[in-house]
């Protein structure tokens, strides 16, 4: 942030966060820890870490502290995040008014929207682009 800060070509009134899969969670991560971030989109991320991985906060917990408008893009057939929890959290934050908008895509796994994954659909990749183009004009004009 003090790298971006220092940009003279970057307006630190405008500044975003893409995650894609894990980078989804590092983009909470980074919203509630830096309050100058204006908004987070999320491609393909978790609601939950895996149950293999070392105990720390949850993306879960994470979302119920954004205050930052927020998109969250999930394919119902996600098998690695599965679709259950991103439902549980949608309603949580919902329940706390959080900031967060959430677009399912019917029948599309993990990865819709990295060309180089197994999991890649072309035509949610490029609605999801435009989702997120939306989103920036609409939150971050």
């Amino acid at each position: 942030m003090d790298h971006l800060r220092a940009r003279p070509d970057v307006d630190p009134g405008r500044i975003g966060v893409f995650g894609y899969c894990r980078g989804g969670v590092h983009s909470l991560m980074a919203a509630t820890a830096h309050a100058d971030i204006g908004l987070v989109i999320i491609f393909h991320g978790f609601a939950f870490r895996p149950e293999q991985a070392e105990p720390r906060l949850q993306p879960y917990d994470l979302a119920q502290e954004i205050s930052v408008p927020t998109l969250i893009m999930h394919g119902t057939a996600d098998e690695q995040a599965p679709i259950e929890g991103m439902r549980k959290l949608e309603e949580s934050v919902r329940s706390l008014g959080r900031p967060i908008t959430f677009k399912f895509y019917d029948g599309d796994p993990h990865g819709f929207a990295v060309r180089t994954h197994p999991g890649f659909v072309e035509k949610t990749a490029r609605d999801s682009f435009e989702e997120a183009h939306r989103f920036i004009t609409q939150h971050l004009p």
